[in-house]
């Protein structure tokens, strides 16, 4: 046989090795979600009661999403949790999902902060979301370590305070829709257990009922 002719046996034999291996790793590695609500959502896990996970605000970030999903767990808890989706090339995948909190950890709704030192597509964040359930409130402004500050609207009772680089956070203030404060919750390691109330701003109207736990920080755990 002519160099040649082994030359294209030589070729076609790698090709088709190329072609099965390519194929053993796309059948041993599972596809991923249609998107990144489905992807935060199947990070949960089997903790969730059926039919009770919702998705209550995203946002991008970097090549991908952080979804808050809200979920009620085996026992009936209410709780929340973030993740980080990103989709793989096979699908979206979440990279990583927060210690989960209560629905009413402080006394006007809910508060958990969690960060992320970041990697590929996923630009380091810190965020801070949860559930508003007072009417008056229309967006939560938070104070972070290094003095500067981040707000959010609402959507629904929902809200997502997202800011770049890893922080710790020390205040949250939450904001009616003249910008004046409706109630306020120290946060972070000088914020004891059991937490403070919340203090309302000086107003004719109710102070928010309800003495809170303090709020969780959590910082997510690779999957």
């Amino acid at each position: 046989m002519s160099r040649l002719g082994r030359t294209g046996i030589l070729t076609v034999v790698t090709s088709v090795l190329v072609a099965a291996i390519a194929a053993t790793l796309l059948a041993v590695s599972p596809a991923g979600e249609d998107d990144a609500v489905a992807a935060a959502r199947a990070a949960l896990g089997d903790d969730v009661g059926r039919g009770t996970a919702r998705t209550i605000a995203q946002q991008k970030w970097g090549e991908g999403r952080l979804v808050v999903t809200r979920y009620s767990d085996r026992k009936g808890d209410r709780r929340l949790a973030i993740a980080f989706a990103i989709d793989s090339g096979r699908g979206w995948r979440a990279t990583g999902t927060s210690e989960r909190a209560a629905l009413d950890d402080v006394g006007v709704g809910s508060l958990l902060v969690s960060s992320s030192q970041g990697g590929a597509g996923q630009p380091s964040w810190t965020a801070a979301f949860g559930e508003a359930m007072d009417p008056r409130i229309r967006a939560v402004e938070m104070t972070w370590s290094d003095t500067t500050t981040t707000a959010a609207g609402l959507r629904g009772p929902a809200y997502l305070v997202v800011r770049r680089g890893v922080d710790t956070a020390k205040l949250a203030r939450y904001l009616a829709e003249d910008g004046s404060e409706v109630a306020k919750v120290p946060v972070g390691p000088s914020a004891a257990s059991p937490g403070p109330s919340p203090t309302p701003a000086p107003a004719s109207s109710p102070s928010p009922p309800g003495a809170p736990a303090s709020p969780s920080q959590g910082t997510p755990a690779p999957v």
